[in-house]
């Protein structure tokens, strides 16, 4: 894999903080956003599990609720990445990564037309992508590889979901997959918004980091399974271990693991399948999920955000300080469709 593209930077806006310093350092610290919001009452009768950005009462149009979350993470991943101004004349690309449901929704065409009025930079070129847990992932490698082949200088992957809608949040406990009582392999529904600077390698700062493997792997097609469930992910694995830099052992795994029993499933599979050569990392993941619930299609991009900042310490110790340092494997799989795995690493400065 080339080394001519970096995740240079991230913005985030998240239940933990509405910007990357603040999220990160509560992160770091095993904070926790979830709370039972009365506000809202689920099929059962009781208060609803949720964490979000905008308390339901506060912010009541979903539109208005995704540009507010787009906006301020749009706005932070600029402010941390103030050093771009100074490069000279640069084209920048657009990846927004939205849940499946919005495909072909006119809310997609009104998102894009608001980042590009609010932008400080001119994109050249944009599209979506519309998927699940996983879909930013594999649209940070893509934008790497447009960055190789010379499309783009800079490439924004906006990664951007909320389930706090009245809707949203009745389909999920229709569905059963609700956290409550009698539903405790569920997940808790919540929002986020990350924005993922990935660009060229001289445009590294304090806290970039290089893309050392990346891999995807689909589950087989059709109704019946074959075989093991899971192996989109192992297959995932087995490609992300084929980077150029496997020498150094994974320090840190990051998985989107939210309560949903089926993900722990494909999840043990997977690494059962082909985790050996990444060490003891993986035995023992860190879950996003548990601090801030479920951030649906924004979830690969907000694991590589909190990979760039200070690891979580046990309850107890003292929070760490250090930024990504070494090997962290993030994981991100799919019932049906996409799985991914993406390592990255400090991007080091190059010895002249």
């Amino acid at each position: 894999m080339t080394q001519d593209a970096i995740v240079i930077t991230a913005g985030l806006c998240c239940p933990l903080g509405k910007n990357f310093e603040a999220a990160t350092v509560a992160y770091s610290k095993g904070e926790r956003s979830l709370e039972r919001d009365r506000s809202l009452v689920g099929h059962d009768g009781d208060p609803i599990t949720l964490s979000y950005v905008f308390a339901p009462a506060e912010e009541r149009d979903y539109e208005r609720r995704l540009l507010n979350l787009l906006k301020n993470a749009f706005t932070d991943c600029l402010l941390r990445a103030t050093s771009l101004h100074n490069v000279g004349p640069l084209r920048f690309g657009l990846i927004i990564v939205l849940p499946r449901w919005l495909n072909g929704h006119p809310l997609t065409t009104r998102l894009a037309a608001a980042f590009s009025a609010d932008s400080e930079v001119h994109i050249s070129h944009q599209w979506f992508c519309f998927g699940a847990q996983a879909e930013a992932l594999w649209m940070i490698d893509l934008a790497r590889q447009d960055i190789a082949n010379g499309k783009a200088d800079v490439v924004f992957v906006a990664a951007l979901d909320s389930h706090i809608d009245t809707h949203l949040l009745d389909r999920l406990a229709t569905e059963g997959r609700a956290f409550g009582s009698g539903q405790p392999h569920c997940l808790v529904p919540s929002e986020a918004c990350t924005v993922i600077a990935v660009g060229k390698s001289n445009l590294r700062l304090e806290t970039s980091a290089e893309i050392l493997g990346f891999g995807v792997g689909e589950e087989a097609a059709g109704g019946k399974p074959i075989g093991i469930r899971g192996r989109g992910l192992g297959n995932a694995l087995r490609s992300a271990a084929r980077g150029p830099e496997q020498s150094a052992p994974v320090m840190r795994a990051m998985a989107d693991l939210n309560g949903e029993r089926w993900r722990a499933e494909h999840y043990g599979a997977g690494i059962a399948s082909f985790g050996n050569g990444f060490g003891e990392a993986l035995l023992d993941p860190e879950c996003y999920a548990l601090a801030m619930g479920d951030v649906g299609a924004a979830a690969g991009g907000v694991m590589v955000a909190l990979a760039l900042g200070a690891m979580p310490s046990p309850r107890g110790h003292p929070a760490h300080s250090e930024p990504i340092k070494y090997p962290t494997l993030l994981l991100a799989t799919s019932l049906r469709g996409r799985s991914c795995a993406l390592m990255l690493a400090h991007a080091r400065r190059k010895e002249a």
